[in-house]
């Protein structure tokens, strides 16, 4: 009697079905073959394309955990906190926060570890609210009769606590039909120092009860592709007077 060895799908028949899953097994049967080489580069895309698809903790983690020196390592490095911090905010709790920190603090996105520690002092204060974004055609050069060349975000902002407010940032998401955020701004509502000219009101502090108007503007140059004209705000930074 002849016995047959199932050996699996040849290489050929591998690459039709184009799967990691696939790669990875015929890679696990012949881990130093002939075809390493093509295999270990076709799955680091796979991996890739897969963070990019899911745009999820897990899935950009498990590309650096394959390729963690891989050619679009700081990339998916980025990508990878960024999905973290996406995490964080769905819990928007000081604990989901801290715990982005402690993996970031070091080395990762000034901005989003920004963001964290200025989500946290906000949660703590407990004693600020947002009313309902309103998005409109603008003129930028804010002139009533002039063409509507951009769009406008604006929000009422209250400081309901005890305390007198020196700092206070807005972070505005774009968001695309699908969901996902398109490009993300930080703009104070009020702060001590400004890159550019700046009102008496949006350098006054913020007192207890008091109500201040937050206003983003973008030229249609400016905004991101594919945004729906949907848009989150989110308050990511807070500083008390001392």
């Amino acid at each position: 009697m002849l016995l047959a060895c199932d050996m699996g799908p040849s290489f050929s028949q591998v690459q039709e079905i184009d799967t990691i899953e696939a790669y990875e097994e015929f890679l696990a049967k012949d881990p130093d073959g002939v075809y390493k080489f093509a295999i270990e580069k076709r799955l680091e895309e796979l991996y890739f394309e897969r963070g990019q698809k899911e745009m999820t903790t897990e899935a950009w983690q498990a590309y650096l955990d394959r390729f963690p020196e891989g050619a679009s390592a700081e990339k998916a490095k980025r990508e990878l906190a960024t999905a973290m911090y996406s995490d964080a905010v769905k819990q928007d709790t000081v604990e989901a926060y801290e715990a982005f920190l402690e993996k970031n603090r070091k080395g990762g996105d000034k901005w989003l570890v920004a963001r964290a520690k200025g989500r946290i002092a906000v949660l703590q204060y407990g004693g600020i609210s947002m009313g309902e974004p309103k998005v409109e055609r603008v003129n930028m050069a804010e002139d009533p009769k002039g063409e509507l060349n951009g769009w406008g975000v604006s929000v009422e902002v209250t400081n309901d606590g005890d305390k007198t407010l020196e700092y206070v940032s807005i972070t505005l998401e774009y968001m695309a039909d699908e969901g996902y955020v398109l490009a993300a701004k930080d703009y104070p509502l009020v702060s001590k120092t400004w890159s550019l000219p700046a009102s008496d009101e949006q350098m006054r502090p913020i007192k207890p009860k008091e109500k201040r108007t937050w206003l983003w503007t973008e030229s249609d140059e400016q905004v991101p592709k594919g945004w729906n004209q949907k848009v989150k705000l989110n308050l990511t930074g807070l500083r008390f007077v001392e």
